[in-house]
This record gives structure tokens, sequence and C-alpha cells, in this order.
């Protein structure tokens, strides 16, 4: 084999995922304009949503699926503990057994996460193909910044996947709410991409080398002599950290990011809480361990400031939101801050939890998501212009819409309480196993004050989350659901409609149904969890080998 052909074998599960997408668009185009048609016209929900468009949608799921096939017939991904790795393409994609299980798990949650918001989405009435297709576009550019190998491969994707992101925020173009939560999400991406690239300029002007081994070896080699160029480094490198940390959501780089999980679609939400998170870990410990490993005292500083600032804020802001977008996007924030703690610790137990902690954060946060989808009541409409009635699908916005949902639809309450117990980190459900290896790595560096307040700030979440759950299952249902206040204004998830109309809403304490999808997901996300719960011992063990190669490997 030539050169060119081994390294096209590296890039095969890229190269699917990307034909495939082409094909789809091409399939899923000629329907756009058809079903626009038909929604301007005020047809019925089978004529608004074309069954080609939903097959396209499917073939789009069904392609993330199949690309897993050849990211297992990567030769890489043959070498599962291996501590070496290869690079290709002259050093700017680097593979080895974690990018490629990194990658495996991009696209399985990704079509996890499709799957999860399909249903939500008929419902609504706003079954799109293009949104199905925005999302795979989006997990190749995860894809393919999770194997950069230097500062501009990182950018590159980096910026893939945030175009899609922008779009898939302000994808409701009727929408004010959506449009805001798309600017804002622009205006945060393009202040964190040019800290990035100034960074990466005066990271370049200093060493004369984007590659990540190659920074970390020249910056070494510095001596008394180059104090300008040392200090030029510093700034650089610190620049890169900081916009990451924008991209993380960070405290007090958050700015936006709650107002940005509200105003977007439920179904972008859930996508912006999972994937691009679990993605950036790798990323976040090859520039922290790797690239920029020299003066590592200084880096654990910041991540530890970052990580206690982003536990305070997310303890304080989450305790008295009402509204559920909100919430969980500030207990996505809180997370994060957990996970920094462990990546700051600076040692293999360090890597070891934060793998860990990132890996269960995935079925804990998809069945908190879903059973937000999941909860609504049908809206009927009668206009005053037309006569015509017309039934939409309102969904969940406040706490109070959750009050006794166990009368309701008893699985999805149970599903819904697991979960945020879990989040919650209460023994023994699954969420306890993962910070308590990231309590035990701090305390194993000494880091006695920071694993104390850790522990309160968890104390202050139980408390939210299990109010969260009081209202589940102790109190009575809320008659006047405050979903129903929306009326008038148009809903934030949807499109402002600028007609008069008199509206009933279904009782809010009538039965709940779960569609099938969602109760897929939510068995999935369940079984996931009480298999980390059971048998912890297998999933520690691969993550222990994993760190050990990685630290190896830097």
């Amino acid at each position: 084999m030539t050169r060119f052909e081994q390294d096209r074998v590296y890039v095969l599960p890229e190269g699917f995922l990307v034909m495939a997408r082409s094909l789809c668009l091409v399939l899923g185009a000629r329907q756009s304009t058809k079903a626009e048609r038909h929604l301007v016209l005020g047809g019925r929900m089978n004529r608004l949503i074309s069954r080609r468009i939903r097959i396209g949608a499917r073939l789009c799921i069904l392609s993330m699926e199949l690309s897993y096939f050849p990211l297992e017939a990567n030769p890489s991904s043959n070498r599962r503990y291996a501590s070496g790795y290869s690079t290709k393409l002259d050093g700017v994609r680097r593979f080895d057994a974690s990018t490629q299980g990194g990658k495996a798990l991009i696209l399985l949650s990704t079509s996890r996460c499709r799957l999860a918001s399909a249903s939500y989405s008929v419902r609504r009435g706003r079954y799109s193909f293009e949104y199905a297709w925005r999302t795979g576009v989006a997990s190749l550019g995860l894809m393919r910044r999770r194997s950069g190998n230097d500062l501009l491969a990182i950018y590159l994707g980096l910026e893939w996947s945030s175009l899609c992101f922008y779009v898939l925020a302000a994808i409701r173009r009727g929408s004010a709410y959506s449009t805001e939560a798309g600017l804002k999400y622009f205006v945060i991406g393009a202040v964190s991409s040019g800290i990035y690239l100034f960074g990466a300029s005066l990271l370049y002007g200093a060493t004369g080398s984007i590659q990540l081994g190659e920074l970390n070896r020249r910056r070494l080699s510095f001596d008394e002599m180059s104090w300008s160029l040392a200090s030029m480094s510093r700034m650089g490198a610190s620049m890169v950290r900081i916009a990451f940390m924008f991209k993380l959501a960070i405290a007090p780089f958050h700015a936006w990011s709650p107002d940005v999980y509200e105003g977007s679609p439920t179904g972008s939400s859930l996508y912006f809480a999972v994937v691009p998170k679990r993605a950036m870990v790798i990323v976040i410990l090859r520039l922290v361990y790797g690239a920029f490993g020299e003066g590592f005292q200084s880096r654990q500083a910041f991540l530890r400031r970052g990580s206690l600032s982003s536990r305070f804020v997310a303890a304080r802001a989450a305790r008295c939101q009402r509204r559920l977008k909100r919430f969980r996007a500030y207990s996505a924030i809180g997370h994060m801050g957990y996970l920094l703690l462990g990546i700051s610790t600076g040692s293999l137990e360090g890597v070891q939890s934060s793998r860990i902690y990132a890996l269960i954060y995935i079925p804990m946060s998809i069945a908190a998501w879903v059973g937000i989808m999941s909860v609504g009541h049908w809206l009927s409409s009668t206009s005053l212009v037309s006569g015509e009635t017309s039934k939409e699908w309102t969904s969940a916005k406040y706490r109070t819409d959750f009050q006794g949902l166990h009368r309701r639809n008893a699985f999805l309450a149970r599903s819904l309480s697991l979960s945020l117990r879990s989040m919650a980190g209460i023994p023994p459900r699954a969420g306890f196993v993962p910070k308590l290896m990231v309590f035990r790595s701090a305390m194993s560096q000494n880091l006695v004050i920071f694993s104390l307040f850790a522990v309160l700030i968890s104390c202050v979440g139980a408390y939210y989350y299990l109010r969260w759950v009081k209202r589940i299952y102790f109190d009575g249902v809320n008659k006047e659901t405050t979903t129903s206040q929306e009326y008038g204004r148009g809903s934030q998830d949807g499109s402002q409609t600028g007609t008069f109309s008199l509206s009933s809403s279904r009782s809010p304490s009538s039965p709940l149904v779960l569609d099938e999808g969602s109760g897929i997901i939510l068995s999935l996300c369940l079984r996931v969890m009480s298999i980390m719960r059971i048998l912890p011992g297998p999933l520690m063990l691969r993550s222990h080998r994993m760190a050990l190669a990685f630290i190896l490997s830097c």
C-alpha cells in the first residue's frame, strides 16, 4: 500500500459519513419546498410532514449508526490500550484507541439524541429534514476536532461544528426567541474563535510550530535568554485555554449560555448539552497534559479557579430557576466544574475520573431532556378569521408543569427521578461513582479545601435536584399550568402566529401517553445507568487502562 492509501484507511469513517450526508442531502432537498408550501397553506399534520422527508431524516440517523463499522475496521482501533499513537496526513491527524473510541461515542450519542427529539418534533409539527442533516454534519466536525493533532486542525473542527450549532439554535425562523439564541451563540462563538486564533498565532510566533507534540518540546527548550519568547508562549497558551472555557461555558465565561439553551428548540438544546461537551474533554486533556504540559502548576490554578467558579455560579443560579431549560443549562455548567476538578489534579486518577464522569453524564442528561420533551399537553385553538380548529403540542416550560407527574405517567416519573438523583450524586445511583472518583483524585493531590467545597456544593445541588423529584411525587397536579400562560405571545420553542384565536387546552391532569421513541430511549438510558451502577468494575478497569495509555503517550 502507498502512503496515501494507508492514510485513506484512517479517514474512512469521516469519508463514509461525508458520502452518506451528501446522498441524504440529495434525497431530502427536493421535498423541503413542497413541505413549506403545505405549511403556508395550512394543511393537516400528515400533509405538513412529507413521508419522504421523514425517510430522509431516518437515513441520516442510519448513516451515523453505520459509520461505526468502518470506525472499527480502522487499524488504530485494534490497539485497545496501546500507549503509542500514529499521526497521519503529515502530522495533522492523530489516531489511537482513545480517539477512535471517542468518535464512536460521538456517533452513538448523536443518533440517540436525534431519536429522542424525533417524536417531539413530530408532535410539534416541525419534523424537518435539515435538522437531522445538520446534526450529522456537526458530528463530523466534532470527529475532526477529536482527531486533530495541531492547533489549526482543531480550529477547523471547532468552526465546522460551531457553524452547524448556530443554525440549529436559530432553525425556527418564525420565532424571535430562536433567532435571539442563534445570534447570541454566534457572538459567543466569534469571540472565542478570535481569542483562539490570536493565542495560536502567538504560540506559532514563539515556537515556530502548531503541532501539539512539538509545542511542548520547544517550550521546554526556552532558556533565560529567550524570556520574551517564553512570555509570548505563555500568553498564547492562556488565550487558547480561555477560548476553550468559552466553548465549554465555564464560569465566568458562561455569559449567554443559559439564554441559548432557553431560546433554542428543545432538540437542539439536548444536542448542545450532551454531544459537544463530551467531545471537548479529550481535546482539553491533550492541551493541558500535552501541548501545555510545561509549567503545569499555573495551568492547575487556572483550571481550579474555573472549576470552583462554575460550581458556585451553577449552584447559586439553579437554586432559584423556574424555567426548565435554564435550570438544565446551569446544571450543565455545574457538571463541567466537577469535570474540570478532575482534570486539574494532574494525576492518573484525575484523568480516569474525568473520562468516567463525561461518559456517565451522557445517559443521565439524555434521560432528563427526554423527560422535559415528553411532558406537556395538546392545545386546541380556533381561528377567528377562518374558523378552522387546529391542535398544537405545548411542552413543559416551568417546574410547576411537573407537579403530580407520577399520576399521569408512572414510568416517565420514575425515569426522570432516577436521572435527577444520579445527577445529584446520591448513592447508590450511577452518578455517585464518578463524583466519588473526582473527590478521591482531588484528595490524593492534597486539594482538601477544594474537595470540601465541592462536597458542600454537591449538597446544595442535591437540594434543587430533589426539589424537582418532590414536585413529581408529592405535589398535586397544577390545574392552571403556567404553560398555557404563554398564549398570545408565541411560544419560545415555536413560531409566533400573529393571529387571534380562542384557545382551550386538554386538562394537564389527564394521563400522559409516552410515545414509542421516547420510551425506547428512556429504557436504554435507564439500562445503561443500571449497568454502570451495579457493575462499575469493567468500566473503571477500561478507563484506567485508557487513562494510563493517554498519560504515557503525552
